[in-house]
């Protein structure tokens, strides 16, 4: 018996947008095993990963020490970006060479993602410029109002 895998009520073809071939018992059996092995061992997988950030980007891994945290956090995560961006695009470029349907869509989610995760900072920082008002300090001029 072939088990059907799940996420949220969608099957994997689902998500994919794509028919994968079916899963064999030995397979399916597999799956299932690595990803209850992933679940008892999140907090492991996590302090691995975080270890290898720390080695690959030792700059910008310790993002919440000193001044300008938030910026070595942004720069974190817009590294982060680059390669997952890389890695959906490949992807993308994978399924062109299987011949698999949406393998465009993947390619353009790959590389525009990654334009937008670098783009967001900048319409904040734009926003911010543009609409950076004390907002209780506008009211109690407006109104009179003393703070207590």
């Amino acid at each position: 018996m072939v088990k059907v895998i799940r996420i949220n009520g969608n099957t994997i073809q689902d998500l994919c947008g794509t028919q994968l071939p079916p899963l064999d018992e030995k397979t399916a059996l597999r799956l299932d095993r690595a990803i209850a092995h992933l679940k008892r061992n999140k907090k492991a997988y996590l302090a691995v990963c975080y270890a290898l950030a720390i080695a690959l980007l030792p700059h910008t891994a310790f993002a919440a020490n000193g001044i300008g945290g938030g910026i070595r956090l942004l720069k974190l995560v817009q590294q982060g970006a680059f390669w997952g961006g890389i890695i959906v695009t490949i992807w993308g470029i994978v399924e062109a060479w299987l011949d698999w349907p949406d393998w465009k869509g993947r390619v353009l989610k790959g590389i525009i993602g990654y334009v937008l995760i670098l783009l967001v900072p900048l319409l904040f920082l734009e926003l911010d410029a543009s609409l950076g008002v004390d907002v209780w300090t506008e009211l109690e001029q407006r109104t009179g109002a003393v703070g207590k």
